[in-house]
C-alpha cells in the first residue's frame, strides 16, 4: 500500500462536487417546502373565506325558510332592508363604471380636440 497514489485534487474535486450537489438539492427542497407553505396558506385563507361564506348562507337560508308570522315581520324588513342595501351597491358600481367610461371617452374626445386646434394654429 505504501506505492499506492492517491489523487488529492480528484478526491477534492469529488466532495467538493458532492458538497455542491447536497447543497444545490438542498436549496431546492427548502424553495419547495417555501411554495407549499405559502399555498398552505393561501388554501387555509380560502377555506376561511368560504366557510364564512358558508355560514351566512346557511344564517340567510334558515331565515328565508322560517315561516312568516304576525309578529315576524321585523325579519321580513330586514331582508328586504338587505336587498334594496344589495341593489343600491349593485347600482352604484355600476353608475362608477359607466361614469369611469364617460370620463375617459370624454378625455380622449377633449385630446382629440386639443391636438386639432394645435395642429391648426401651427397652419396659420
Amino acid at each position: 500500500p505504501r506505492d499506492v497514489a492517491v489523487d488529492y485534487q480528484s478526491l477534492y474535486e469529488e466532495v467538493k462536487d458532492s458538497i455542491d450537489d447536497y447543497r444545490t438539492r438542498e436549496r431546492k427542497a427548502l424553495d419547495e417546502v417555501e411554495s407549499l407553505k405559502d399555498k398552505e396558506e393561501a388554501t387555509q385563507q380560502r377555506i376561511l373565506e368560504l366557510e364564512r361564506e358558508n355560514d351566512a348562507l346557511k344564517h340567510a337560508l334558515q331565515r328565508q325558510q322560517r315561516p312568516v308570522v304576525e309578529g315576524d315581520q321585523v325579519d321580513v324588513i330586514e331582508q328586504l332592508h338587505a336587498k334594496f342595501n344589495d341593489d343600491t351597491e349593485e347600482a352604484e358600481r355600476r353608475h362608477a363604471a359607466e361614469l369611469r367610461t364617460a370620463q375617459s371617452r370624454a378625455d380622449a374626445k377633449i385630446k382629440a380636440y386639443r391636438d386639432a386646434a394645435e395642429v391648426s394654429a401651427r397652419e396659420c
